[in-house]
């Protein structure tokens, strides 16, 4: 078991954040794209490719479209519909404990956005923290962290996390250093990319007293993260420089074609042995010749037109975006003819038409798994730690959650409404052959219910069912039927 306050410790970790630094650079360029900004990224491409003169001409054409954003959001669907979770075994008290912690988790949706985070990096980092007496849960940014494995059994596991929290001076308050936040399952530590051990950082953030001893526990037994990789081989995938390039691929296309429009608008004039001095027009480019000596010479004044086969690279840049999908495992929609004017529509169709059926259920398997973790985390080594603390939410559960207990988590898909008639039809003709029970119709129904409101559905149906076989008014009797 590694010692976090040990230097040789603390040289191996910024050793490894040293080693990834690539990895971070790529994290942070796609997690910007992510976020919206396009349009640096792009420019950098383009100074790469055109170089400093021609990428500022481009400049005021560039086309900072957000393919990766829409991808994403294709691939990220399995937190749309609110999953239903339950206790295995059934147990009220445990129950009432889980529905607490989903609501002031904001789980489904704090989830959604580690879903998509997983889809672009192929490794997350949820959080769980105690913030302002409430619980809080954050997926952490793929640049801001960085996991290290320990395990000589399995290269997959995360033995420590990593925080990067930005920079401070040094110990001597004479230099600039970054500051790193570690944590193993039984210690917690603060130290900087020069070596040295913040005990005057962690005694700040602790609110330890003078004379308090610092102990560099971590008081919850685990580290107070669940992360999820899709490696089987080591404990992150590799860079995702092809995603960084892919997702620049399309608007460097449409900037190609923007920039090679301007010129198309604004032919080239040229001049052979011309005297432009009192030249009275302003063209955009003029080009000045001079013919080979001995020759004749005779004046000249011509106009060069570029030409480009704009709607070719319009299909180019829908067929690379097919292959980038079919690479995903995605297969994507119909492409068909584009030109300027289909372009936008025919981008859309082929994300939107996207048949994300096998990703989706390689998806809800990964997450199925991983979410038992992260429940654990949360109910068995979290929850008991934070009733003791004076802070904690006063309206919180205040009983433990049981060790032998474990949250199940079935993962829904979105019931058409157009069809829901014909669905509830479908399935009575399922009951009556004995296929499906009426609680499982239920379920499958009203997909955004917990098992608790179904039961509650079920009995009040019975209940009206019964009222009306012994005679009892209907309660609808009466109303408008407009109402």
């Amino acid at each position: 078991m590694i010692d976090l306050t040990a230097q040789e410790s603390i040289g191996l970790l910024n050793r490894q954040i040293q080693d990834n630094s690539n990895r971070l650079d790529v994290n942070e360029k796609l997690f910007d794209i992510l976020e919206g900004d396009v349009l640096s990224q792009l420019m950098e491409k383009l100074i790469n490719d055109l170089g400093e003169s021609s990428a500022s001409q481009a400049h005021s054409r560039a086309v900072p479209v957000n393919i990766l954003r829409q991808v994403d959001n294709k691939l990220a669907q399995i937190y749309q519909n609110s999953p239903r979770r339950s206790i295995d075994p059934d147990n009220e008290q445990d129950l009432k404990i889980l529905e607490y912690y989903e609501k002031n988790l904001k789980i489904n949706y704090e989830l959604n956005y580690n879903n998509e985070l997983q889809n672009v990096f192929q490794y997350s980092l949820q959080q769980v923290v105690l913030n302002k007496g409430k619980p809080t849960t954050r997926s952490i940014p793929n640049h801001s962290f960085l996991p290290v494995n320990l395990n000589p059994v399995d290269p997959t596991e995360a033995n420590v996390i990593i925080l990067f929290m930005g920079e401070s001076t040094d110990k001597a308050g004479t230099g600039s250093v970054k500051i790193r936040w570690a944590w193993s399952d039984n210690q917690f530590v603060i130290f900087d990319s020069s070596g040295e051990i913040r005990d005057d950082i962690m005694r700040d953030k602790l609110d330890l007293e003078d004379g308090e001893p610092l102990l560099y526990e971590n008081p919850f037994g685990r580290i107070p993260f669940e992360y999820l990789t899709t490696s089987r081989n080591s404990v992150m995938p590799k860079v995702p420089s092809d995603i960084l390039q892919l997702s620049l691929l399309i608007p460097v296309l449409m900037t190609d074609l923007n920039f090679a429009a301007k010129f198309q608008v604004f032919s080239i004039l040229y001049g052979v042995d011309v005297d432009d001095e009192n030249l009275k027009m302003s063209p955009a480019v003029f080009w000045r010749f001079k013919s080979q000596k001995g020759s004749d010479k005779t004046p000249q004044i011509g106009s060069i037109k570029p030409e480009v086969d704009i709607d070719q690279v319009l299909n180019l840049a829908a067929t690379e975006l097919a292959l980038w999908l079919q690479s995903l495992g995605i297969r994507p929609g119909s492409i068909g003819k584009l030109d300027g004017d289909s372009f936008s529509s025919g981008i859309s169709k082929v994300i939107d038409e996207a048949d994300i059926l096998d990703h989706q259920n390689k998806q809800t398997e990964l997450y199925k798994g991983w979410e038992q973790g992260y429940w654990d985390l949360v109910l068995k080594y979290m929850h008991p730690v934070w009733l003791n603390d004076p802070k904690f939410d006063p309206f919180a559960p205040k009983n433990l959650f049981n060790v032998n207990s474990s949250v199940l988590t079935i993962f829904t898909k979105k019931v058409p409404l157009h069809s829901r008639g014909q669905l509830a039809k479908d399935y009575m003709t399922e009951i009556d052959g004995g296929l499906i029970s009426r609680k499982e119709v239920m379920r499958r129904l009203n997909p955004e219910l917990n098992e608790a409101k179904i039961d509650q559905l079920i009995q009040e149906i019975k209940e009206e069912s019964a009222s009306i076989v012994v005679g009892l008014k209907d309660p609808f009797e009466g109303e408008d039927d407009d109402s």
